[in-house]
Formats: C-alpha cells, sequence, structure tokens
C-alpha cells in the first residue's frame, strides 16, 4: 500500500514540475512584457507559481476522479 501511494506522490510531483515548467515557458514566450525571452527572476517565479498551482489542481481533480470511481465500484446494483 505505501508504494502505491508513494508512487502517486512522485506522479503529483512530476505533474506540478511539468506545470511549472509550462508556466515558465508560456510567460517567456508572452511578447506583452517586452522582448521575447526577456522576464526578471520575479517573472519567474510568478510563472513557477502559476504553473505549479495547475498541476497540483490537476492532480487533485485525478484524485477526486478515481475515488468516486472506487466508491461508485463498491456501491451495490
Amino acid at each position: 500500500m505505501q508504494v502505491v501511494g508513494f508512487m502517486g506522490f512522485v506522479r503529483g510531483l512530476v505533474k506540478v514540475s511539468a506545470g511549472a515548467a509550462a508556466g515558465v515557458a508560456a510567460l517567456t514566450a508572452l511578447p506583452v512584457f517586452g522582448a521575447v525571452g526577456t522576464l526578471t527572476a520575479a517573472g519567474v517565479v510568478v510563472g513557477a507559481l502559476v504553473g505549479a498551482a495547475a498541476g497540483v489542481a490537476d492532480e487533485y481533480a485525478e484524485h477526486r476522479r478515481d475515488r468516486r470511481a472506487r466508491v461508485r465500484d463498491r456501491m451495490p446494483r
């Protein structure tokens, strides 16, 4: 049981990391903030936080979906 929990934790970390990277990449690609590719350290932090929050939200939604499916499967029909 602990191995499954650990793998879920690792999967969550991967999603958060991917979200953070995507957030930084999206902000870097936006020309609204000046020349493309120029970001301050604060911009990188904001992009990483927004992306990480999106990754956490996605992992939470998937966890709830899986849990509801398990509960639904245990219900008598």
